[in-house]
């Protein structure tokens, strides 16, 4: 197995703004990396902005399917992978792997940088004392393990996303079980 650069492997590796626009009561979502869940993004919680401010921010650092962001300040590696079309929120201070819509390279990269050997690596890189960070050159400069048979990448991460699935449903049943009144 060889390892690629991540500036190499995506597109692009850049992150959301760092200015702090200012909050609204109605708008769009401004994620940060407390927004980040397994599969999920908590849009609900998201401080809103102006369509003048997401306008601004989109236009440096917007998010497309099959992207992955990943915090990067605090609680660091948190990843999540963009799978929707209609993306309707802008980001601040989460770094953003663009995958020019490759959802096989966007899947491999999920995967690797949620395993233990991508934690490892992303904590290893870590900056700060009062606060954990990692900077922007070092998601650039992360090393991807690839495989040389694209088929072989792509079957293993048929195989993972087809658990992944299976795992959302079942955690989607048991919400809704634990939303009932038996009482």
């Amino acid at each position: 197995m060889k390892t690629i650069s991540a500036e190499n492997y995506c597109i692009n590796v850049t992150d959301g703004t760092h200015d702090s626009p200012k909050s609204q009561p109605d708008g769009y979502p401004l994620i940060t990396s407390k927004h980040l869940g397994f599969f999920t993004l908590d849009k609900d919680s998201a401080n809103r902005i102006s369509e003048d401010d997401y306008k601004a921010i989109q236009s440096r650092s917007s998010v497309e399917q099959w992207d992955l962001l990943i915090s990067m300040i605090g609680t660091v590696g948190r990843v999540y992978l963009e799978t929707s079309t209609n993306i309707d929120y802008a980001c601040k201070n989460v770094g953003i792997f663009k995958m020019g819509g490759d959802e096989s390279k966007a899947k491999w990269l999920y995967y690797y940088l949620s395993s233990p050997d991508g934690q490892s690596q992303l904590h290893s890189m870590l900056r700060g004392t009062t606060q954990k960070y990692i900077p922007l050159n070092a998601l650039r400069s992360l090393s991807i393990p690839v495989l040389s048979d694209q088929d072989d990448m792509n079957e293993i991460v048929g195989l993972l996303w087809a658990i992944d699935l299976k795992i959302r449903v079942n955690a989607r049943i048991n919400k809704n079980l634990s939303d009932l009144d038996f009482t």
